[in-house]
């Protein structure tokens, strides 16, 4: 990849995807509590976005699909300001983002690429699979109530999904005794799409 002068190089970002949902205002802000934690347990908040998704997958009985915070180390190289992204409004703006707030965070595309797998399984998009994982750190529920889908537990249909896989494939992840993992789901939803 080429840098451009003046432009930072992809550094800390290559091989990475982002994550990103736009939440609704009471949402944003117990993540970012959650984050400020008093018991000096700081998090950054691209690490409450990883427990959310984390949180997901624990609640169908998988192994934890981010797992660079813990193992890699997750350094906190540059200590961003702690400022809140702004209220989305105005000419210009989705109305699917008016009034929400966002919250993200960068992680290795294998990952990415197994929350992808499993939030087309369930037949959700990102967003709500997010809005759903943060319900289930903060226990604040985001309105509307397709998040509800993610956390049934008979959701994981066993039809054809929504979309495609991704085209880099899902790396390996250690299997804990009789748990779905995300290999088995990769190669259902390849036997589907045939």
């Amino acid at each position: 990849m080429r840098r451009i002068a003046g432009l930072p190089g992809p550094g800390a970002r290559a091989g990475k995807k982002q994550v990103l949902a736009y939440l609704a205002p009471e949402q944003a802000e117990a993540a970012r509590k959650y984050a400020r934690a008093d018991d000096g347990n700081q998090k950054t908040l691209q690490e409450v976005v990883g427990e959310a998704l984390n949180a997901v997958f624990r609640h169908h009985g998988m192994a934890d699909a981010i797992i660079s915070g813990r193992i890699s180390g997750h350094v906190r190289v540059v200590r961003r300001s702690t400022r809140s992204s702004a209220l989305k409004k105005g000419e210009g703006v989705p109305a699917c983002r008016e009034g929400r707030m966002s919250l993200g965070g960068w992680f290795p595309t294998g990952e990415v690429n197994e929350v992808t797998l499993l939030a087309q399984r369930l037949g959700v998009s990102i967003q709500t699979f997010v809005e759903a994982g943060v319900r289930l750190v903060t226990g604040v529920e985001p309105p509307g109530g397709a998040w509800k889908v993610v956390l049934d537990p008979e959701s994981i249909p066993a039809r054809r999904p929504r979309g495609r896989p991704p085209g880099t494939g899902v790396s390996r992840r250690p299997q804990r005794g009789g748990e779905d993992s995300v290999l088995e789901i990769a190669r259902a939803i390849q036997r589907d799409l045939r």
